[in-house]
């Protein structure tokens, strides 16, 4: 049997303000918000390397005109990775990934509690400090990469 090894995967927390996070067997290989400019360093990096992308997909609350905005931003990141080659995209819903890496099932919890539990996720993980959307980027991609390691589907797969 073929012995499964942690695959390279970059996550996205789209939105306004977003975070990137690429991550690989060896931990966080970069990571950014999306006020910073990425570089063709990173661009060369991230076309030679990754092929599995996974994106968080939008929350339903109640503002229609956020769900709409947040799934632009979401269809533009699944874009951007098309155009790069990646070959695996995954959406993943908040509650999903929040359940499985920062373990609170399905209770609710604010976001200024969330975003420090997601903080200090990746803190003990890769230890690195990162900002809160870099944080939930880099939990995204831990997310899908464990369940690729683990031979399950993260989210849904479109």
């Amino acid at each position: 049997m073929k012995k499964r090894t942690r695959q390279p995967v970059i996550g996205i927390d789209p939105g306004k303000s977003c975070g990137i996070a690429c991550i690989a067997e060896s931990g966080v290989l970069g990571y950014w918000d999306c006020g910073d400019p990425v570089g063709e360093r990173a661009e060369y990096l991230i076309a030679s390397l990754y092929k599995v992308f996974a994106v968080e997909s939008q929350y339903f609350g109640k503002n229609v005109k956020t769900l709409i905005s947040l799934a632009v931003e979401r269809g533009r990141w699944e874009q951007w990775a098309i155009e790069r080659g990646m070959t695996t995209i995954y959406r993943v819903a908040p509650a999903t990934w929040q359940a499985a890496i920062l373990g609170r099932g399905s209770q609710k919890w604010d976001r200024k509690a969330r975003k420090a539990g997601a903080i200090a996720y990746v803190k003990q993980r890769f230890g690195i400090d990162v900002l809160s959307d870099e944080a939930d980027a880099c939990c995204i991609a831990a997310y899908a990469q464990d369940c690729l390691l683990l031979g399950v589907e993260p989210g849904e797969q479109p």
